[in-house]
């Protein structure tokens, strides 16, 4: 059985959840090929070996612009066929939604109705404040025409089951495995609060759903409640923040990055965090829980969709209401106890070894492929 993993982003936790994934085959002997666009940010860490055979494509870059002049002007949806055509795969795993997916489903489906077809559904529609209706069309159109239907949490199964009339037998559920790629080299058995200060952290890309708005009123109490001088709090990502909420964040002196970090400077913030804060109104499963159970480092997270299938109340993580500051605040104040960080801390490095082991799940899924 020859598989073909086909990425076509260019960013982001998708191309490290395709890089993990691979890693994974590679490590269970399992041979597989790979397809990815030249804009693709890790390009330099892919490798050829024996387990493993890389391509790249040309796609388009980030302006929408540049997306219709590629799609419908030039020749590149015809190149991405062709390079199928060469590699002949028995099963194609799209891994992250893309708009060219939908000329691979039609070849498929019309052409070589011999290839399977798997599809990594993150998100089953736009979160809240991303209106993206076109691609909320193409995630359908391919999900209701491919042969298995991969999820990263069960709330995105059952949502697809009860809300678009998916058949049950045709979805699988994983869990987001860890990201050792970003958080290989964060050691944080040397210890936490450094300085008596407790850093805490939110990162990623600032969007409404996000609820950084709720986080920094969290904050703000917090401050008036305790000591400020004991608590830290960083925010750092690429977004539009509305000026009163940049006006309160630097009352507060919240650090705050907005712009797109590099995985070498996400690294440099993780290793002096003691707990990451993911305060989404909504959610199918996080990135950045992914990260910091490899990382062996806390969470806060709200209890929306499929997060608290990464973050266990009480053991690597506390869980909390959406969009309630008084919550998280208090949430923050008890992991000033440094004992605390450290048991969840081990409890996320366990978790890392087993239910978000990247080995495992390359094995889940490949068993999978052989029944399709």
């Amino acid at each position: 059985m020859k598989i073909l993993l086909l990425y076509l982003g260019r960013r982001g936790g998708g191309a490290v959840d395709v890089f993990e994934l691979s890693e994974g085959f590679a490590h269970n002997k399992i041979s597989h090929d790979v397809l990815l666009s030249n804009e693709n940010y890790l390009k330099s860490e892919w490798q050829n070996h024996v387990y493993r055979k890389v391509y790249f494509i040309d796609t388009y870059r980030k302006s929408f612009k540049n997306f219709l002049l590629k799609t419908f002007l030039s020749i590149r949806p015809i190149l991405l066929i062709r390079k199928i055509l060469l590699i002949k795969p028995d099963i194609i795993h799209l891994t992250t939604i893309h708009p060219w997916f939908v000329f691979v489903v039609l070849y498929c489906k019309f052409i070589d109705k011999n290839i399977k077809l798997v599809f990594n559904c993150h998100d089953e529609k736009p979160h809240l404040g991303n209106d993206i209706h076109f691609l909320e069309l193409v995630n359908k159109f391919v999900y209701r025409n491919v042969n298995g239907v991969f999820t990263l949490s069960n709330f995105v199964k059952k949502t697809l089951i009860d809300k678009f009339n998916i058949h049950e037998e045709k979805i699988f559920s994983f869990r987001l495995g860890e990201h050792y790629h970003l958080s290989r080299t964060i050691n944080k058995d040397s210890g936490f609060m450094k300085d008596t200060i407790l850093h805490m952290v939110f990162f990623g890309r600032i969007q409404e759903y996000k609820g950084v708005d709720i986080l920094v009123n969290a904050f703000e109490n917090l401050c008036k409640e305790k000591d400020s001088t004991k608590y830290q709090l960083t925010i750092a990502g690429e977004g539009t923040v509305n000026q009163d909420l940049i006006n309160k964040i630097d009352q507060l002196d919240v650090i705050f990055i907005n712009y797109w970090i590099s995985d070498n400077q996400l690294i440099d913030l993780l290793k002096d965090t003691d707990v990451i804060i993911i305060p989404y109104k909504e959610g199918t499963q996080s990135g950045p829980a992914s990260i910091a159970i490899s990382a062996g480092i806390p969470v806060i997270a709200t209890n929306v969709g499929g997060i608290p299938e990464q973050v266990l109340d009480g053991v690597n993580g506390i869980l909390i209401p959406p969009n309630d500051d008084v919550a998280l605040k208090n949430a923050m104040t008890r992991f000033s106890d440094r004992k605390l960080l450290e048991k969840m801390s081990y409890a996320c490095k366990d978790l890392a070894k087993s239910t978000f082991s990247w080995d495992i799940i390359a094995n889940q899924m490949y068993d999978i492929y052989k029944i399709l």
